[in-house]
Parts: C-alpha cells; structure tokens; sequence
C-alpha cells in the first residue's frame, strides 16, 4: 500500500493470511457480491456528494470487493489495492485493476475523483499516516475527495471495533485527523459518524438503528453542547467518517 519509505509490516501482506480470511469469516466465493445493507450503506455515505462527479475511483483496502462492485454498476473506472494476495487475485479474475498493497506506488500517476479507505487506516502506525495520506492526496483530482471509515476513537461504543482486531494498531479521533490531514496537504471537509440504514435480516437489527438514530438526534447535541461545544464526531457512532480534499496550493 505504501512506498518503500512507508511500508508498515502490518500492511506488507504479512499477517494477512488465510488465518486472517478465517479470522474475518470471508469466502473468497462471495467477491464483488454486494449485500443489501452494504449497497445501502454505501449509497448514503455517496448521497453526501449530491453535486460530486465521479469517473474514476480507487478503493485501498477492498477487501471483499463490495465498493469495487457499487462503484462499477454506476459506471465508475475502479481500481484497488489490497494486502491479501488471494483477494488481490480474485479482484483480477473478476476484472478488476487491482493491485497489491505495497505497490500504491505504481498508482501515483494516476488520479482519482473518489479514493476510499473503509476500515484501513487503523492498521497503519501513526507515525506512517502522514507519508500515507501525503501519497493519497498527490493522486486525487483538485476537486477530489478521499474518504476514510475508521473505529470512533472519540467514543466509548468505538472501542469494541478497535480492539476486535488485533491488526489495529492506530486509534483515531477528530483532533488527531485534522492534524494528520494538515500535515498530508490534506484539509478535513467533512467528520461525523458512518451512514447507518435502517434496513437488516431481523427485526432486531432494524430496531436497534432505530434507537441509535434516535439518541444521536435528541440526547447526542445535548451532552456535545455541555461537554464537547465545536466538535463534529458522532458520539454515539461506533465508527467515524472523514472526508478530505486536498489543500488548494496558490
């Protein structure tokens, strides 16, 4: 994913296994298969760029491939790169211009209107997140955006999803994002919790983002306005959503 200067073990391939596929519960079988929450879920974080043109895309980090597949059904030129060899090669067969973790590189002379990160930048050292982002932002458009999904490090319910990785070795929260952007040519445009539909197999699942939805409405601006007066993060998001665009240069 990085250059040769920024090339964190964690992100090398190493420890990114068959235990790892395992470890996540991911059948190679199911590549580029968009669930129906995940086709939700990414169509509102897409909604926050109503005026957003999108022709080309590269998702770090593709995992199982479902951004990859929601970017090319609207027609989206996608590229990824990805860590786990085997899904790097899965991306492939299924024609995808997909690309090791550690050859970001090679992409640099490319650019993007959309990057993505869901679930990447936790696994990256801290003191590697600036030559990581720096890359990032020398490959998007002017007007590009780069948009990174990580486990709320602002918030108690973001712990859970932090520490139920052992790759994770980052936490990140909005002041440390600013200052990492800042330091990229980077600038955040936008910091709040993930999109959460209102959609799922059981009733449960459906009642519970209702009633998170609901306390992020009525007592999240409460306590924020006592206690955290200025700060965008959603307290009550397990993950965090930030969006950054690069720094107009005169």
């Amino acid at each position: 994913m990085l250059e040769d200067s920024v090339s964190p073990a964690g992100l090398s391939g190493d420890g990114y296994g068959q235990d790892y596929l395992n470890f996540k519960g991911w059948d190679i079988a199911d590549f580029a298969r968009v669930k129906e929450l995940e086709r939700a879920y990414f169509a509102m974080e897409m909604a926050a760029f109503p005026q957003f043109r999108i022709t080309r895309a590269l998702d770090i980090g593709f995992g199982l491939g479902a951004f990859l597949q929601f970017g090319r059904e609207r027609g989206w030129q996608m590229s990824g790169t990805e860590a786990i060899p085997a899904l790097v090669d899965a991306a492939r067969a299924a024609g995808f211009d997909a690309y090791a973790a550690d050859q970001l590189a090679s992409l640099s002379r490319n650019r993007f209107d959309l990057i993505t990160a869901f679930d990447v930048l936790e696994h990256i050292p801290l003191t590697e997140l600036p030559s990581f982002l720096g890359i990032l932002a020398t490959m998007l458009e002017p007007n590009g955006q780069l948009l990174c999904r990580f486990p709320n490090g602002d918030s108690p319910f973001g712990r859970p999803y932090q520490n139920g990785d052992p790759t994770h070795c980052t936490v990140l929260g909005e002041a440390r994002m600013v200052y990492l952007a800042r330091r990229a040519g980077l600038r955040v445009v936008r910091f709040a919790g993930e999109a959460r539909p209102v959609i799922g197999k059981t009733w449960q699942k459906r009642l519970s983002r209702l009633v998170v939805r609901g306390l992020e409405v009525s007592v999240e601006p409460c306590i924020k306005h006592v206690l955290f007066p200025g700060w965008r993060f959603a307290l009550f998001s397990p993950n965090s959503i930030c969006v950054m665009q690069p720094t107009q240069r005169g």
